[in-house]
């Protein structure tokens, strides 16, 4: 067996973790996989609000799923993260990193000091004033990153490294056939939504949306005066599938189209966006992932909305199953986390 490696994705309803052998190949081998409920609150916005009870539930999981390593990855993707396209003179990769705060500042909501800052590199070319890298700023502010990592840690796991969600989804979701496509990844998770587009293996356009599928669940139960319990219920009954409402369930129907909505026309000003960037190439499809993705009709929708073909994989399918594998959660929660400790270094 090779080097062993967890996934930990705090999430906004659970904590999530997927451990896997050999993380550096791009299908490693789920060995275990769990998840234990968050009371609301406890994480808004992939932030720790009550670090005693995310610690409590991070020491129960490993203690329920039988985890064998403490060594993880933690993923982190919000609104307090900056992700975007820049264009640096070309140097070695430390020395780019190094300059990034004197480059960047006019970028950040921030003093760059109060940032941690990494640079994605896409590609080279010749400019004006000799050679350039043009890639991807991603900027996090170390305050809340600090709070989850500390979480973690108090739960006796050790943190090796803090990962973009959005690059633990390219890393997941463009291998093998994706080479020569252009991709637009879209993640809905309970509380945000996390848009990433790519032309083949490289990440050239990511967005973070405010909401997700538990925002459905909220306004339904808001609009019918019922229990966020008997809400979920009709939210997976009805999804946004009209045909499927009796004359009672109409008014959850409306609350999910119109949410639905929301993500519609982000995903197609993304796309927008993307083709205006990049010479009007075009997107060849669509991959959904995350719990807020099984949301009934949602992908058939979405691609009738972008006229893009629309796929939901398995994520597990992506990598090796271990003889007998068992876990809690469904593997579309469990995204995140299994791209987080897919084809990287351990």
């Amino acid at each position: 067996m090779g080097k062993k490696l967890v996934g930990l994705d705090i999430g906004s309803t659970a904590v999530r973790a997927v451990e896997v052998d050999s993380p550096h190949q791009q299908r490693p081998t789920i060995l275990r996989f769990g998840e234990i409920p968050l009371p609301e609150g406890a994480v808004k916005a992939g932030e720790v609000v009550d670090s005693a009870t995310v610690t409590a539930a991070i020491r129960k999981l490993w203690s329920a799923g039988g985890f064998k390593t403490r060594d993880v990855v933690m993923g982190v993707g919000n609104s307090k993260v900056l992700a975007r396209d820049i264009t640096v003179p070309r140097l070695p990769l430390n020395q780019v990193r190094e300059s990034l705060p004197f480059q960047v500042q006019d970028l950040l909501p921030v003093p760059a000091s109060d940032a941690l800052l990494d640079f994605y590199p896409a590609s080279e070319f010749e400019g004006e004033t000799g050679p350039m890298l043009q890639g991807m700023l991603v900027a996090a502010i170390k305050a809340p990153l600090l709070v989850n990592v500390n979480a973690a840690s108090a739960a006796s796991v050790q943190p090796a490294n803090v990962d973009l969600s959005a690059f633990a989804l390219t890393r997941l979701f463009a291998g093998g056939e994706a080479a020569n496509t252009t991709s637009l990844l879209v993640h809905i998770g309970a509380a945000t939504t996390t848009l990433v587009a790519l032309e083949g293996h490289v990440p050239h356009f990511i967005r973070f949306l405010p909401n997700g599928g538990a925002d459905i669940t909220k306004g339904i139960s808001q609009r019918l005066d019922i229990s966020m319990r008997d809400a979920e219920a009709i939210k997976r009954s009805v999804g946004v599938v009209a045909a499927r409402a009796t004359a009672e369930q109409r008014p959850a129907l409306e609350v999910s189209f119109e949410l639905v909505n929301e993500t519609l026309l982000a995903i197609r000003a993304t796309i927008q966006y993307f083709q205006n960037a990049r010479n009007n190439r075009a997107i060849d499809r669509i991959v959904m992932s995350g719990g807020g993705s099984r949301l009934l009709g949602l992908a058939e929708t979405v691609g009738e909305f972008t006229k893009v073909p629309t796929t939901q994989p398995d994520p597990f399918s992506l990598a090796t199953a271990a003889r007998g594998l068992r876990g809690t959660g469904d593997a579309q929660d469990m995204s995140v986390a299994l791209g987080l400790v897919t084809g990287v270094s351990a």
